[in-house]
């Protein structure tokens, strides 16, 4: 496909289509001449690189990049005197503008001012371009300023589909006027005649800037970028290059947008890198066909691809694939092109026999986030939205291959930790998973739902088209009850960036169910009763990081701090009937769930009864919470949890671990329904625990106390204590998932500390202890909430250790001296230094231990196979004794500081 690219001659033209999406001529003109006018130098922004295109620019400021673009580029700042009353030599710009006077480009005013700092307006800046081009004779042939100035420029161009407007002028139209202009012959004036010519190799401002700057053109389909490919399903170019025609070239920004167009541009030799980089590219003008339609408006055939020209689907306008055409799914080159319920098809034509050459899909889903994890690298999900089976997604994998690019709606990079809760996200993900594109919109609206239109609704007056889903139904349901009707819905709803609403976010609080603990109801009012209803909610857990021998434990104290009044209606029901307001005092102690209407006042109040075993648990208004000052139990109603009030299955597998005590003293393993959720089971289940789980009795409330751990890191982090292994036996799994399935238990040194743990019955970390752990070997590791080994790095290994020498991550060889007890000021501390021999006593290290929760120290007796904590006065050096009596050492080194020692006895 590579050959044929290359070969083909690449000439095209503009179509234009009702309801297709093509590129108009005004928004591609903006996007063209921003990216080449910047590009190339002649406009710049300011200390952070912002262009500011909306704001007016002053004189001042234009004579600075009129110069730029008359002289290629060649201009620098200079101070020097001018004729004109309010420039003095001290102004930034004197130097320029006295050249520009000179060169005939401004003339300034008839008071003998030129009023740097006022604003631009049209005309004025017309006139400056065409003195640059060098045709103002002719335009003063025309008649003069403005008009003969105009007229000149609407015939040399410089005016295209620019507007002509009354006063000051943006930046974002200048830079347009300037893009016109490169394309214009310029006429210079001939040595010693007064008369004006074009250089005798007609090349256009935008090649004499070129040249002058020492640019080399460059022109062909851009096939790669770092991020997508439309030549393979895995990326082949590194960070920062680009792949065009069949070069490589460096550049400094992502030109993913442009995969599958012929490109053209500009490149420039780096005498520093060595290397040729980008200068400026775009998409090749009038060498490109391409169209742009969303799904719902296209139709998949197997040798053409149709697009409908109109609302109604009653016009079908036909595309036919070429002989072996590209396809390319979400960044990736694929097979064959599938059909899709989300996203855009875009169409791009190469060699102007009507057919596609390049088609590329994006299929998109959106989605709300809840919260970002950055331990489990994760960005969990609002609503009962899933995303491949699960209520988050993972923006890092312990993958080389796997690719993810986060942006936000301008195409900046992103980091995923600067997301906020209630943002909208719109997913892309390629068919072999290797690569995804996050897209981050911040956009919402606040408001109340006032009509509601086949796809649409209306909010305050505008209306919002409705984000649909690969089944057809609308995201919105995800977020609401499904039962509910959208008109009079009411909140903070988030937009993604395709402007379709996604859903209620939790920006603010909203109306449907609200599940709650009682503190007080009754009824108020002298004239006319209200009954009002104070309600503890749960907020999200407190998170507490506690190590327990030697390993990061993640626990959430379900403290409840938020205690809400809410305001009945007339007709108020409870448990479905109508009821007598002087009773409302009965529900209060009790858990219920409030239905709220739009204006977050209650119309029905469903209890359930607290179990008994809560009776020992009393409500402390201290705390707000059941239970005594300090106790980790209570009522909560956090959604990011899974046994609170809205319980929802998560298996093992998944991302989100929970140990649940529930109030009626059953165990973790009792399984319980959920009214409000889609059941979802790992297909690595048996088949009896599946029905089991679709078996169990349904609930919508349960009272726990809970410990959690959602550590879940991809990695083990380096902070993690460093353990030396002892032993290592087999036996049977008693842990959820592992019963009766044969484990293996690590018996550790941790320190001082001795630690037994055991790993699952299957998985990576159960083939790397069955395969490459061994006695003496040096571990990090994290476990689950069951005590399990849940990640393993083996560090070293000094089992069979026998030349001296500098090893992978550290040195073995004997101690040749110890100083000890002795402060080092780098390190600010008490510490001992060892100094190593290794290599055959010719080279040598020096390790640092720290007296004060420093490295681990242990021994290990090769010969008795035994492991034992160890410390620096077990030491006997070459100064001491023997070469053959001194005690060998074994250091681990990490970024060149010791990490752990191991003395070894042979």
């Amino acid at each position: 496909m590579v050959k044929k690219w290359l070969i083909v001659v690449l000439t095209v033209c503009m179509m234009l289509s009702s309801m297709v999406y093509v590129y108009a001529a005004e928004s591609e003109m903006d996007s063209l001449a921003r990216q080449r006018v910047c590009d190339l130098g002649i406009m710049e922004g300011d200390e952070d690189g912002n262009m500011h295109f909306d704001d007016f620019i002053t004189r001042a400021e234009f004579v600075t990049i009129a110069l730029r673009l008359k002289l290629y580029g060649n201009v620098e700042l200079y101070q020097e005197e001018t004729r004109f009353l309010d420039v003095p030599s001290s102004h930034w710009a004197s130097g320029l503008i006295s050249m520009a006077e000179g060169m005939g480009i401004i003339t300034g005013d008839v008071e003998g001012t030129f009023r740097p700092d006022a604003f631009v307006t049209y005309d004025e800046a017309v006139k400056i371009l065409v003195c640059v081009a060098g045709y103002d004779v002719a335009a003063n042939e025309l008649g003069g300023y403005p008009n003969g100035y105009y007229a000149e420029a609407n015939r040399l161009g410089i005016v295209k589909d620019v507007e002509r407007i009354e006063g000051n002028v943006t930046r974002g139209l200048v830079c347009n006027m300037i893009y016109n202009t490169l394309d214009i012959i310029p006429l210079e004036k001939s040595v010693g005649r007064d008369e004006y010519i074009k250089n005798t190799e007609n090349k256009t401002l935008y090649e004499l800037y070129s040249e002058a700057q020492e640019l080399q053109e460059i022109k062909g389909v851009l096939l790669e970028t770092e991020w997508v490919s439309a030549i393979a399903d895995e990326i082949s170019v590194a960070e920062n290059q680009v792949f065009i025609g069949d070069t490589v070239y460096y550049c400094n920004k992502d030109y993913s947008d442009l995969l599958g167009y012929v490109v053209q541009g500009w490149i420039r030799y780096n005498d520093e890198t060595g290397r040729n980089e980008i200068a400026e590219i775009h998409i090749a003008e009038n060498n490109n066909i391409w169209w742009e339609a969303e799904a719902d408006m296209v139709t998949l055939k197997a040798d053409y691809i149709g697009v409908y020209q109109d609302p109604a689907y009653n016009t079908l306008k036909k595309y036919y694939f070429d002989d072996g055409f590209t396809y390319v799914y979400n960044g990736r080159l694929a097979e064959k092109p599938k059909q899709i319920y989300n996203g855009c098809y875009r169409g791009i034509d190469n060699n102007k026999n009507g057919k596609i050459d390049v088609l590329i899909v994006e299929e998109t889903e959106s989605f709300i986030v809840s919260r970002v994890s950055e331990d489990a690298e994760m960005l969990y999900l609002e609503g009962k939205q899933t995303y491949k089976g699960k209520n988050g997604i993972r923006v890092n994998r312990d993958d080389p291959e796997y690719i993810c690019n986060i942006v936000d709606l301008e195409g900046n990079p992103m980091e995923y930790t600067k997301m906020k809760p209630g943002c909208a996200i719109t997913v892309m993900a390629s068919e072999n998973d290797q690569y995804t594109k996050i897209i981050v919109s911040e956009k919402t609206v606040t408001g109340e739902i006032e009509s509601v239109y086949e796809e649409e609704v209306a909010i305050d007056g505008v209306k919002y088209s409705l984000l649909k889903m690969a089944d057809g139904t609308f995201s919105i349901y995800q977020y609401i009850d499904s039962g509910s009707a959208l008109l009079g819905t009411s909140g903070t709803f988030a937009i993604d960036t395709n402007d379709k609403l996604v859903g209620l976010c939790s920006l603010t609080e909203q109306s449907g169910e609200i599940y709650g603990y009682v503190v007080q109801a009754a009824v108020e009012g002298s004239f006319s009763n209200t009954l009002k209803i104070r309600l503890l909610q749960g907020m999200e857990p407190e998170k507490e990081v506690k190590m327990e021998s030697g390993n990061e434990k993640i626990y959430y104290n379900f403290q409840n701090d938020l205690l809400k009044e809410y305001v009945c209606t007339d007709q108020v029901k409870m448990n479905g009937a109508h009821f007598d307001q002087q009773n409302i005092h009965e529900i209060a102690g009790k858990v219920v769930k409030l239905k709220l209407n739009s204006n977050n006042q209650v119309k029905e109040i469903e209890t359930y009864a607290v179990p008994s075993v809560m009776d020992k648990c009393d409500f402390n208004g201290k705390i707000l919470s059941f239970g005594g000052e300090g106790l980790q139990r209570g009522y909560a109603t956090d959604q990011n949890t899974m046994f609170i009030c809205l319980p929802k299955f998560c298996d093992e597998e998944d991302d989100y671990y929970v140990r649940v005590q529930l109030a009626d003293e059953s165990t973790a393993n009792e399984v319980y329904g959920v009214n409000m959720y889609h059941d979802m089971y790992s297909s690595s289940l048996p088949v009896d625990e599946i029905q089991r789980r679709q078996e169990a009795e349904p609930v919508e409330v349960l009272l726990i106390s809970a410990y959690m751990d959602a550590s879940q890191s991809t990695i083990v982090p380096d902070t993690a204590d460093i353990c030396i292994v002892g032993g290592i036996s087999s036996s049977l799994g008693t842990a959820r998932g592992d019963e009766g399935c044969l484990v293996y238990t690590l018996e550790l040194l941790n320190e001082k500390e001795k630690v037994s743990v055991t790993t699952k019955s299957a998985g990576d970390v159960y083939e790397k202890v069955k395969n490459k752990l061994r006695q003496g070997d040096l571990i990090r590791y994290t476990t689950d909430v069951y005590g399990r080994i849940e990640q393993l790095d083996i560090l070293a290994s000094v089992q069979g250790l026998s030349s001296y020498g500098e090893k992978e991550k550290g040195y073995y060889g004997i101690i040749r001296d110890l100083q000890q007890n002795f402060y080092d000021f780098q390190v600010n501390q008490m510490i001992d230094e060892i100094t190593v021999y290794f290599d055959e006593y010719q080279q040598q290290q020096i390790a640092r231990v720290m007296k004060e929760d420093g490295q681990p120290v242990y021994m290990y007796d090769r010969q008795r196979g035994t492991i034992s904590s160890a410390s620096t006065d077990d030491i006997v050096t070459m100064n001491q004794t023997s070469q053959e009596e001194a005690t060998k050492i074994f250091v681990l080194v990490e970024d060149n500081d010791a990490q752990a020692v191991v003395l070894i006895e042979d």
